[in-house]
């Protein structure tokens, strides 16, 4: 399911958040920069208003050492109409089972729920930025939700007093890369990140945890064949979508009004992602469990 941004506004920046170039989209396009280096990291953004509601996306590529061209990798925007969740007396539901939001900790302005459980091999134009994190360390990832919520005007609800129960597939959670986080607790923790949309980045900000379909918590007696790949059922990350503004950089807390969230608000990001930090091998501990001989990640 792959949304390309046609009649999207383009822009490039380089690290510094410093514009380079932009321009209108319609399909293929292409866009003059100068002045950069060999090997230095531009971010491409991509921008698009489906009636008042404004979309975005961003890749990052770098300068090649040779050749004056850049292939940017597939950039997509997700519509708003896409991945409804359907409310019900205990969750907000996909028609598919992908995703599901507990019904009590949904804020009570919300009327609309848009969800979409992606895989990040199959869908990684609709990736936020790149696979690693704030660290620099690359990043396999399980799957990513993408997720927003609407007011009875149409607005996103941005903030809110409590964090929302989210549960969502995991597309690669049996591709034999996601350990369990803290061994003998009783239940399978896996790392949580969200895009910072104001820094560009994937940051760490907690963890989730292993369930059936139902909700139900996957024993950890079942790491050997997760890891594996032989689990027979699917796998889902269960946790709580909201994160304090202090986690992340500032940029996103400003609303049309450029008014800040307190601190005792949650946040909202439009992208949550469970993934595994793909460290050198001898700073393995139990924050990340992953080896570097993984070089590159799922995706």
């Amino acid at each position: 399911m792959i949304y390309y941004p046609v009649d999207a506004g383009v822009t490039i920046y380089d690290a510094n958040g410093n514009v380079l170039a932009g321009g209108e989209t319609e399909g293929f396009y292409d866009l003059t920069v100068t002045g950069v280096r060999p090997q230095q990291r531009l971010r491409v953004v991509a921008e698009k208003s489906y009636g008042s509601i404004a979309v975005r996306s961003e890749k990052w590529v770098a300068v090649p050492e040779q050749g004056d061209g850049v292939a940017v990798p597939s950039l997509a925007l997700l519509p708003p109409d896409l991945g409804e969740l359907y409310p019900g007396p205990e969750e907000w539901a996909s028609f598919d089972g992908a995703v599901a939001v507990a019904a009590d900790s949904v804020p009570d302005s919300v009327v609309r729920i848009q969800a979409l459980a992606l895989d990040p091999e199959k869908d990684r134009a609709l990736f936020p930025g790149d696979f690693s994190e704030a660290r620099g360390y690359a990043l396999a990832s399980a799957g990513f939700l993408q997720i927003r919520m609407y007011d009875a005007a149409g607005n996103p609800v941005r903030n809110g007093s409590t964090p929302a129960k989210v549960r969502f597939r995991l597309s690669q959670a049996r591709s034999g890369f996601l350990f369990d986080l803290r061994p003998d607790s009783g239940t399978y923790e896996v790392p949580l990140y969200v895009y910072d949309e104001g820094a560009s980045t994937w940051v760490r900000v907690g963890e989730g945890r292993l369930v059936d379909e139902g909700g139900q918590p996957i024993p950890e007696s079942e790491k050997g064949a997760i890891l594996d790949g032989t689990y027979p059922g699917a796998v889902y990350m269960e946790t709580d979508y909201g994160v304090r503004p202090s986690r992340l950089a500032t940029n996103p807390f400003r609303s049309g009004s450029a008014r800040t969230l307190e601190e005792g608000d949650y946040y909202f990001t439009d992208a949550l992602n469970c993934d595994v930090p793909l460290v050198p091998c001898d700073e393995i501990d139990s924050e990340t469990q992953g080896c570097k001989a993984l070089e590159g990640g799922k995706g």
